[in-house]
């Protein structure tokens, strides 16, 4: 038995189980006409609960609730293969980030947005499993929703899946973190001149975008393609987002001591582009 905490959509509900444990239950329909203190009993066999274990995954629900459920049906069966092929325990908080990778790769490709993956041969050859597990995702996604990604996002759905493996090192100095994430944002909201809106969901990825971007760069390890002829589009389409980032990066120079990669400047550009459809 579990009670619903709130309805995101028809297909995704947060709810609590009898340990006063938050999860979201995932199924088609599963909310529909549901509301806040309804009681769930009967847990089909094709709905999923997927543990709310931290913060970060918090931030997550928002987000997914945005998401198609056939994608994150997808997700779920990614995650699955994951759990059976590898001889590893997997963080159930790959779900969250490899569905917003997947919806955020997806609309790329739409928009014939492509990034090249500089470790893609890296991953390739050191994580065979993961790659593996990366191809059958790409072909699951173009069997159910037509859409074709490239080979290289087989490498970035293994970097996920690597990530999410239970005892990788993830020690952090936190509060180094918050406060360079804190910069950022100041940083992007005097850049727009006004105020952002925290509660939109496009608010919600930037975060979730930058705490990640922070953790790479602090953990040297940013993603790093090369990508010069994106970010000259970027310059020719979007120069006040240009112009933003640009200050991002020296402020990171000078009170860290390295700047930014081309690719992460790129997708940081990307998601300050999506603030403009709030």
């Amino acid at each position: 038995m579990v009670v619903i905490k709130k309805v995101l959509n028809s297909s995704v509900v947060l709810v609590e189980d009898e340990r006063n444990v938050e999860l979201i239950l995932l199924g088609k329909g599963v909310g529909f006409g549901k509301k806040r203190g309804d009681i769930i009993n009967n847990i089909d066999e094709m709905q999923t609960f997927i543990p709310i274990q931290s913060e970060r995954d918090k931030q997550f629900v928002e987000v997914i609730s945005e998401i198609p459920y056939e994608l994150l049906d997808i997700t779920k069966e990614i995650v699955n293969d994951a759990k059976l092929h590898l001889n590893t325990s997997i963080n159930d908080s790959l779900y969250f980030m490899l569905a917003d990778h997947l919806s955020f790769a997806i609309e790329r490709q739409k928009n014939a947005l492509h990034v090249n993956n500089r470790i893609f041969w890296e991953i390739k050859s050191f994580y065979p499993k993961e790659f593996e597990i990366g191809l059958k995702a790409i072909k699951l996604i173009q069997k159910r929703m037509q859409v074709e990604l490239a080979e290289q996002e087989a490498a970035n759905i293994a970097f996920h899946v690597v990530n999410a493996q239970v005892g990788k090192n993830e020690q952090h100095d936190s509060m180094k973190i918050a406060k360079a994430v804190g910069e950022i944002l100041k940083i992007i909201q005097y850049g727009r001149g006004e105020r952002l809106n925290e509660n939109s969901i496009n608010y919600t990825r930037l975060v979730i975008h930058v705490k990640f971007f922070v953790e790479r760069y602090f953990e040297e390890e940013m993603l790093d393609s090369d990508e010069g002829v994106l970010f000259s589009e970027m310059l020719l389409n979007y120069p006040d987002e240009v112009q933003t980032v640009n200050k991002v990066n020296r402020f990171m120079k000078n009170k860290y001591g390295k700047e930014l990669t081309a690719e992460e400047q790129n997708f940081l550009i990307i998601h300050l582009t999506r603030l403009k459809k709030v």
